[in-house]
Order: C-alpha cells, then structure tokens, then sequence
C-alpha cells in the first residue's frame, strides 16, 4: 500500500472516530439542556403562579409525554377517555417500572390531572390493546374536564401532556398551546387518516370488552 494510500485511510478514519465524537457530545449538551429545560417549560405552558407552585414544592422530573391535536373521541362523552397512543409518546420514561408492571397486567393507576385551568382532578391511567398496538387511556372523571369551559378544549386544537411525581404520586399536567406549530408531529400514526390515534372509532371504552363490540362507560 502507497504512503499516500495509507495516509488517506488514517485521515478518514481520524475524521470518522472524531465526527461520532462530535455527535456524541451534541447529543449529551442537548440531554443536558432538556433537562434543565424542562420544569420551566412547564411552568410556563401551565402560566403557574408561585402560590401555586409552592404547594407543588419538590416536583420531581417534569417529562413531556405527548403532543397532540384533540380528536372528536377525545371530546366525546360516550368515549369518555383522553387517550395516548404508546407510539406516539415522547418521553418513555414517565413511567416507573412498577407502573408498566401494574398497566401490563390490566391495572387502574390512581393519577391526578392538572387542569388547564390549574383545578385538580383524580383520574385513573390505563393501558389497552387495540389492533396490537398500545395506548395509554386517562379516564373516570374525563368528562369534566370536557365539559369544564374554562379548559377551553376544542376540536383540533393541540395540546401538550405532561407528567411529574410529587411525594410518590404520579401527576399529569394537560396544557393547551397557542399554536399549532406542532401539528404535523401529532398526526402522523393514524391508521384512518383522520386522527393520529389508532382507529379510535372501533375503541371500546372499557377494557373490560374483548370482543370488538363498542360499550360505554358512565363518567365518575
């Protein structure tokens, strides 16, 4: 092999050993500006006030779960559910071990929902299968976040869900946005090219119902 034969493969390889190095430092410094990110971003999309944080003192770890546009399953009372296809969510990480543990055995997580409007409402998370494929389902209370003015929930538009734990609780935050920058991100995985969740008008609202026939819940 030429000298300049061998020169050039040691500058490429030099080259390729110090581009993966490169990446890997971008990818970490944007870990790290995420993180740091993250609890003032969501201080921010909920427009919390420091009365309110201050019963909130110890939030640990805010992580995005979602963005997506509200679909007419979403705001229906029949359906009673705001759901989160598995594919879609963003950070897999809101959930500890024992939580995926107690959704994969067909378990109700007792969850708290913050508001839009900053009210509390207890709920319950839930994971079903439809068509093989996962989808996280807030629900048991769902209907009064629908029907509460002050959320101002609307057909298509966006909306961010966020998750937190404080003093062992698991938390979502529901914040709506004030754009729609990010519709395209929530639209991509729908099967009937009319929503970015899964067939959502053959999902059953309890899942309780394995035979593919629709049944509905009441509300509590």
């Amino acid at each position: 092999m030429s000298n300049s034969r061998a020169g050039e493969e040691s500058f490429m390889k030099r080259t390729e050993v110090g581009l993966q190095e490169f990446l890997k430092a971008r990818v970490r410094k944007s870990e790290f500006r995420v993180r740091n990110k993250r609890e003032p971003l969501l201080r921010h999309r909920l427009k919390l006030n420091d009365n309110y944080l201050a019963t909130k003192n110890g939030v640990n770890d805010p992580k995005l779960v979602i963005i997506k546009q509200l679909y007419d399953t979403d705001l229906n009372p029949q359906h009673c559910r705001f759901s989160i296809p598995v594919n879609q969510v963003i950070d897999r990480d809101f959930l500890s071990p024992e939580d995926r543990r107690r959704l994969d055995n067909r378990e109700a997580i007792d969850v708290t929902l913050i508001q839009p409007c900053l009210e509390e409402k207890p709920m319950h998370l839930k994971k079903w299968i439809m068509n093989r494929t996962g989808i996280y389902v807030l629900n048991k209370g769902w209907n009064s976040v629908i029907r509460n003015r002050k959320n101002s929930l609307r057909l298509n538009s966006t909306v961010e869900i966020w998750s937190f734990t404080w003093n062992g609780a698991l938390y979502f935050a529901l914040s709506t946005r004030d754009d729609d920058t990010h519709t395209a991100i929530c639209a991509g995985s729908g099967r009937n090219g009319k929503s970015g969740d899964l067939n959502e008008d053959m999902e059953p609202t309890s899942d309780d119902d394995e035979s593919g026939t629709i049944t509905f819940q009441e509300d509590v």
